[in-house]
Protein backbone atom coordinates (compact mmCIF):
# COMPACT_ATOMS: atom_id res chain seq x y z
CA UNK A 1 0.00 0.00 0.00
CA UNK A 2 2.90 2.45 0.57
CA UNK A 3 4.38 2.20 -2.86
CA UNK A 4 0.66 2.59 -4.43
CA UNK A 5 0.00 5.95 -2.40
CA UNK A 6 3.14 6.92 -3.25
CA UNK A 7 3.59 6.23 -7.02
CA UNK A 8 -0.38 7.90 -7.11
CA UNK A 9 1.69 11.15 -5.64
CA UNK A 10 0.00 11.59 -2.39
CA UNK A 11 2.90 11.26 -0.82
CA UNK A 12 6.78 10.91 -1.45
CA UNK A 13 8.87 8.09 0.03
CA UNK A 14 11.54 9.65 1.84
CA UNK A 15 8.36 11.79 3.69
CA UNK A 16 6.40 8.31 4.19
CA UNK A 17 9.83 6.63 5.26
CA UNK A 18 10.02 9.67 7.94
CA UNK A 19 6.04 9.53 8.92
CA UNK A 20 6.69 5.71 9.66
CA UNK A 21 9.27 6.43 12.19
CA UNK A 22 8.37 5.00 15.94
CA UNK A 23 9.67 6.23 19.35
CA UNK A 24 9.04 5.20 22.77
CA UNK A 25 8.70 8.43 24.23
CA UNK A 26 5.15 9.97 22.38
CA UNK A 27 3.15 7.09 23.38
CA UNK A 28 4.26 6.63 26.66
CA UNK A 29 3.44 10.06 27.78
CA UNK A 30 0.22 9.66 26.21
CA UNK A 31 -0.60 6.30 27.83
CA UNK A 32 0.45 7.50 31.55
CA UNK A 33 -1.58 10.27 31.13
CA UNK A 34 -4.63 8.48 29.57
CA UNK A 35 -3.88 5.99 32.96
CA UNK A 36 -3.95 8.83 35.19
CA UNK A 37 -7.16 10.11 33.82
CA UNK A 38 -8.82 6.98 34.47
CA UNK A 39 -7.21 6.19 37.86
CA UNK A 40 -8.51 9.25 38.70
CA UNK A 41 -12.19 8.65 37.53
CA UNK A 42 -12.43 5.50 39.95
CA UNK A 43 -11.01 7.58 42.59
CA UNK A 44 -14.21 9.76 41.90
CA UNK A 45 -16.88 6.98 41.30
CA UNK A 46 -15.29 5.58 45.26
CA UNK A 47 -15.80 9.14 47.18
CA UNK A 48 -19.14 10.19 45.30
CA UNK A 49 -20.87 6.11 45.81
CA UNK A 50 -23.88 6.79 47.52
CA UNK A 51 -24.76 10.55 45.81
CA UNK A 52 -26.11 11.74 42.75
CA UNK A 53 -22.86 12.62 41.63
CA UNK A 54 -21.35 8.97 40.90
CA UNK A 55 -23.85 9.28 37.38
CA UNK A 56 -21.07 11.93 35.92
CA UNK A 57 -18.56 10.15 37.43
CA UNK A 58 -19.74 6.34 35.97
CA UNK A 59 -20.04 7.89 32.51
CA UNK A 60 -16.58 9.91 32.59
CA UNK A 61 -14.78 6.14 33.72
CA UNK A 62 -16.75 4.51 30.56
CA UNK A 63 -15.85 7.25 28.20
CA UNK A 64 -12.45 6.84 29.90
CA UNK A 65 -12.47 2.95 29.49
CA UNK A 66 -13.89 3.04 25.35
CA UNK A 67 -11.00 5.20 24.75
CA UNK A 68 -8.53 3.00 26.10
CA UNK A 69 -9.44 1.15 22.96
CA UNK A 70 -7.42 3.71 20.97
CA UNK A 71 -3.97 2.43 22.89
CA UNK A 72 -5.23 -1.18 21.77
CA UNK A 73 -5.91 -0.41 18.76
CA UNK A 74 -2.37 0.97 17.97
CA UNK A 75 -0.38 -1.57 19.99
CA UNK A 76 -2.06 -4.15 18.25
CA UNK A 77 -0.47 -2.58 15.12
CA UNK A 78 2.43 -2.31 16.73
CA UNK A 79 3.37 1.29 15.86
CA UNK A 80 2.78 2.57 19.14
CA UNK A 81 6.05 2.17 20.40
CA UNK A 82 9.27 0.99 19.22
CA UNK A 83 9.90 -1.53 21.54
CA UNK A 84 7.91 -4.33 20.65
CA UNK A 85 7.94 -5.67 24.36
CA UNK A 86 6.16 -2.26 24.72
CA UNK A 87 3.53 -3.23 22.07
CA UNK A 88 3.01 -6.31 23.48
CA UNK A 89 2.85 -5.18 27.17
CA UNK A 90 0.48 -2.48 26.81
CA UNK A 91 -2.00 -4.63 24.59
CA UNK A 92 -2.28 -7.22 26.98
CA UNK A 93 -3.13 -4.57 29.87
CA UNK A 94 -5.53 -2.34 27.73
CA UNK A 95 -7.08 -5.60 25.89
CA UNK A 96 -7.65 -6.45 29.70
CA UNK A 97 -9.30 -3.57 30.89
CA UNK A 98 -11.53 -3.23 28.02
CA UNK A 99 -12.14 -7.28 27.47
CA UNK A 100 -10.69 -7.71 24.06
CA UNK A 101 -7.92 -10.59 23.41
CA UNK A 102 -4.81 -9.14 21.87
CA UNK A 103 -4.04 -12.16 19.49
CA UNK A 104 -7.61 -12.53 18.24
CA UNK A 105 -8.26 -8.89 17.94
CA UNK A 106 -4.93 -8.36 15.36
CA UNK A 107 -6.25 -11.50 13.59
CA UNK A 108 -9.45 -10.13 12.74
CA UNK A 109 -8.29 -6.34 12.69
CA UNK A 110 -5.81 -6.99 10.00
CA UNK A 111 -8.20 -8.89 8.05
CA UNK A 112 -10.52 -5.66 8.21
CA UNK A 113 -7.97 -3.79 6.90
CA UNK A 114 -7.43 -6.16 4.31
CA UNK A 115 -11.10 -6.27 3.17
CA UNK A 116 -12.61 -2.88 4.59
CA UNK A 117 -15.98 -2.69 3.85
CA UNK A 118 -15.99 -5.68 1.69
CA UNK A 119 -19.59 -7.24 2.08
CA UNK A 120 -18.24 -10.78 1.48
CA UNK A 121 -15.00 -10.62 3.32
CA UNK A 122 -14.52 -7.33 6.20
CA UNK A 123 -15.24 -9.13 9.66
CA UNK A 124 -16.50 -6.24 10.85
CA UNK A 125 -19.99 -6.28 9.14
CA UNK A 126 -19.71 -10.15 7.61
CA UNK A 127 -22.56 -11.22 9.71
CA UNK A 128 -24.73 -8.76 7.86
CA UNK A 129 -23.17 -6.45 5.71
CA UNK A 130 -26.08 -4.67 3.99
CA UNK A 131 -27.31 -3.44 7.48
CA UNK A 132 -23.69 -3.69 9.35
CA UNK A 133 -21.98 -1.36 6.31
CA UNK A 134 -24.42 1.06 5.95
CA UNK A 135 -26.54 3.95 8.03
CA UNK A 136 -30.14 2.36 10.18
CA UNK A 137 -33.29 3.56 8.34
CA UNK A 138 -35.26 3.78 11.37
CA UNK A 139 -34.78 5.97 14.76
CA UNK A 140 -34.86 2.37 16.71
CA UNK A 141 -32.29 0.62 14.60
CA UNK A 142 -29.70 3.78 15.18
CA UNK A 143 -30.41 3.59 18.72
CA UNK A 144 -29.37 0.22 18.82
CA UNK A 145 -26.10 0.96 16.36
CA UNK A 146 -25.27 3.89 18.40
CA UNK A 147 -25.64 2.27 21.91
CA UNK A 148 -22.93 0.04 21.15
CA UNK A 149 -24.55 -2.79 22.92
CA UNK A 150 -23.66 -5.28 20.22
CA UNK A 151 -20.19 -4.11 20.60
CA UNK A 152 -20.95 -5.35 24.80
CA UNK A 153 -22.83 -8.23 23.60
CA UNK A 154 -20.06 -10.13 21.55
CA UNK A 155 -17.70 -9.63 24.52
CA UNK A 156 -19.97 -11.13 26.88
CA UNK A 157 -20.88 -14.19 24.99
CA UNK A 158 -17.26 -14.06 24.10
CA UNK A 159 -16.22 -14.74 27.83
CA UNK A 160 -18.91 -17.48 27.79
CA UNK A 161 -17.96 -19.07 24.53
CA UNK A 162 -14.33 -19.22 25.32
CA UNK A 163 -15.10 -21.82 28.22
CA UNK A 164 -16.80 -24.09 25.08
CA UNK A 165 -15.20 -27.30 24.37
CA UNK A 166 -13.73 -27.64 20.44
CA UNK A 167 -15.84 -24.27 20.36
CA UNK A 168 -14.39 -21.19 17.81
CA UNK A 169 -16.42 -18.00 17.12
CA UNK A 170 -14.28 -16.42 14.91
CA UNK A 171 -12.98 -13.82 17.11
CA UNK A 172 -12.88 -14.13 20.80
CA UNK A 173 -11.94 -18.24 20.51
CA UNK A 174 -10.03 -18.06 16.98
CA UNK A 175 -6.96 -19.56 18.15
CA UNK A 176 -6.00 -21.92 21.42
CA UNK A 177 -4.22 -18.28 22.24
CA UNK A 178 -6.96 -16.71 21.97
CA UNK A 179 -9.05 -18.69 23.86
CA UNK A 180 -6.78 -18.94 27.00
CA UNK A 181 -6.61 -14.91 26.60
CA UNK A 182 -10.15 -14.89 26.64
CA UNK A 183 -10.27 -17.38 29.89
CA UNK A 184 -7.70 -15.11 31.39
CA UNK A 185 -9.46 -12.02 30.59
CA UNK A 186 -13.56 -13.38 32.12
CA UNK A 187 -11.87 -14.67 35.01
CA UNK A 188 -10.20 -11.27 35.96
CA UNK A 189 -13.18 -9.65 35.39
CA UNK A 190 -15.37 -12.49 37.48
CA UNK A 191 -13.33 -11.36 40.31
CA UNK A 192 -14.19 -7.64 39.59
CA UNK A 193 -17.49 -8.92 40.03
CA UNK A 194 -16.60 -10.78 42.93
CA UNK A 195 -14.87 -7.33 44.07
CA UNK A 196 -17.94 -5.34 44.13
CA UNK A 197 -19.33 -7.26 47.44
CA UNK A 198 -16.71 -5.79 49.52
CA UNK A 199 -15.41 -2.77 47.71
CA UNK A 200 -18.71 -1.04 45.46
CA UNK A 201 -16.96 2.12 45.38
CA UNK A 202 -14.16 0.83 42.90
CA UNK A 203 -15.16 -2.68 41.70
CA UNK A 204 -19.16 -2.31 40.60
CA UNK A 205 -18.20 1.24 39.25
CA UNK A 206 -15.52 -0.56 37.21
CA UNK A 207 -18.33 -3.31 35.86
CA UNK A 208 -20.55 -0.44 35.23
CA UNK A 209 -18.13 1.73 33.71
CA UNK A 210 -17.46 -0.81 31.57
CA UNK A 211 -21.06 -1.35 30.53
CA UNK A 212 -21.22 2.17 29.75
CA UNK A 213 -17.96 2.53 27.84
CA UNK A 214 -19.80 0.66 25.06
CA UNK A 215 -21.95 3.23 24.14
CA UNK A 216 -19.19 5.48 23.69
CA UNK A 217 -17.41 2.95 21.60
CA UNK A 218 -20.47 3.14 19.67
CA UNK A 219 -20.56 5.57 19.21
CA UNK A 220 -16.59 6.39 18.01
CA UNK A 221 -16.51 3.36 16.01
CA UNK A 222 -19.83 3.13 13.66
CA UNK A 223 -18.53 6.32 12.35
CA UNK A 224 -15.07 4.98 10.52
CA UNK A 225 -16.92 3.09 7.97
CA UNK A 226 -20.68 2.74 7.91
CA UNK A 227 -22.45 4.39 4.95
CA UNK A 228 -19.22 4.35 2.94
CA UNK A 229 -18.74 2.62 -0.55
CA UNK A 230 -18.12 -0.90 -0.95
CA UNK A 231 -15.87 -0.34 -3.65
CA UNK A 232 -12.92 2.31 -4.28
CA UNK A 233 -10.18 2.67 -3.02
CA UNK A 234 -9.17 2.01 1.10
CA UNK A 235 -9.72 5.90 1.48
CA UNK A 236 -12.81 5.83 -0.29
CA UNK A 237 -14.22 3.40 2.12
CA UNK A 238 -13.02 5.18 5.23
CA UNK A 239 -14.00 8.25 7.22
CA UNK A 240 -11.97 10.70 8.20
CA UNK A 241 -13.39 12.97 10.73
CA UNK A 242 -12.50 16.16 12.37
CA UNK A 243 -12.15 16.83 16.53
CA UNK A 244 -11.56 18.75 18.97
CA UNK A 245 -7.73 18.55 20.52
CA UNK A 246 -9.62 16.70 23.96
CA UNK A 247 -11.16 14.11 22.16
CA UNK A 248 -8.06 13.99 19.39
CA UNK A 249 -6.11 12.82 23.20
CA UNK A 250 -8.14 10.26 24.27
CA UNK A 251 -8.77 8.77 20.83
CA UNK A 252 -5.45 9.01 19.87
CA UNK A 253 -5.95 11.01 16.79
CA UNK A 254 -7.42 7.82 15.15
CA UNK A 255 -10.39 10.28 13.98
CA UNK A 256 -8.12 10.64 11.07
CA UNK A 257 -9.17 7.41 9.95
CA UNK A 258 -8.49 7.17 6.84
CA UNK A 259 -4.87 8.11 6.80
CA UNK A 260 -4.72 5.21 9.48
CA UNK A 261 -6.00 3.03 6.74
CA UNK A 262 -4.43 4.53 3.66
CA UNK A 263 -0.73 4.27 5.81
CA UNK A 264 -1.23 1.36 8.39
CA UNK A 265 2.64 1.66 9.43
CA UNK A 266 2.04 5.61 10.50
CA UNK A 267 1.90 5.86 14.31
CA UNK A 268 -0.83 8.03 15.73
CA UNK A 269 1.17 10.91 16.87
CA UNK A 270 2.16 11.81 12.99
CA UNK A 271 -1.62 11.05 11.70
CA UNK A 272 -3.01 14.97 11.87
CA UNK A 273 0.73 15.85 10.04
CA UNK A 274 -0.10 13.46 7.43
CA UNK A 275 -3.48 14.69 7.10
CA UNK A 276 -2.11 18.26 6.70
CA UNK A 277 -0.26 16.36 4.14
CA UNK A 278 -2.44 14.39 1.84
CA UNK A 279 -5.37 17.23 2.67
CA UNK A 280 -7.90 17.16 0.33
CA UNK A 281 -8.15 13.81 -0.74
CA UNK A 282 -9.05 12.41 3.13
CA UNK A 283 -10.88 15.13 4.47
CA UNK A 284 -14.41 13.50 4.15
CA UNK A 285 -16.94 16.31 6.55
CA UNK A 286 -17.20 17.69 9.77
CA UNK A 287 -17.29 15.94 13.48
CA UNK A 288 -19.14 13.24 14.57
CA UNK A 289 -22.35 14.73 15.04
CA UNK A 290 -22.34 16.38 12.05
CA UNK A 291 -21.85 13.11 10.37
CA UNK A 292 -24.74 11.16 12.37
CA UNK A 293 -27.51 14.44 11.90
CA UNK A 294 -26.73 14.67 7.93
CA UNK A 295 -26.85 10.69 7.84
CA UNK A 296 -29.43 10.51 9.89
CA UNK A 297 -31.29 13.02 7.83
CA UNK A 298 -30.58 11.45 4.25
CA UNK A 299 -31.59 8.12 6.44
CA UNK A 300 -35.51 10.31 6.61
CA UNK A 301 -35.31 10.90 2.93
CA UNK A 302 -34.86 7.54 1.54
CA UNK A 303 -37.57 5.80 3.64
Amino acid sequence: MKAIYADNGLINISTLNFMMSRNNRSSSWRLVGHLGCMSLSVWLCEVTWGSLWLLPSIVLLGFLLATLFAPFHECTHRTAFRSKQLNLLVSVVTGILIGFSWSAYRDFHFRHHAHTQDPQLDPEILLDPFRLGVWPTTLLLWCSRLSGQGFLWLKLTGFVNCWRIGYADGFASSTPTAKRESQAISVLWLLVLIGGFYIPGVFVSLVLGFAVSHVFLGLWLTAEHTGCPFEGTVIERTRTLQSNRLLRFFLWNMNYHSEHHGWPGVPWYRLQQLNEKVEGVTARGGGYIDTYWLAYKESLIKR
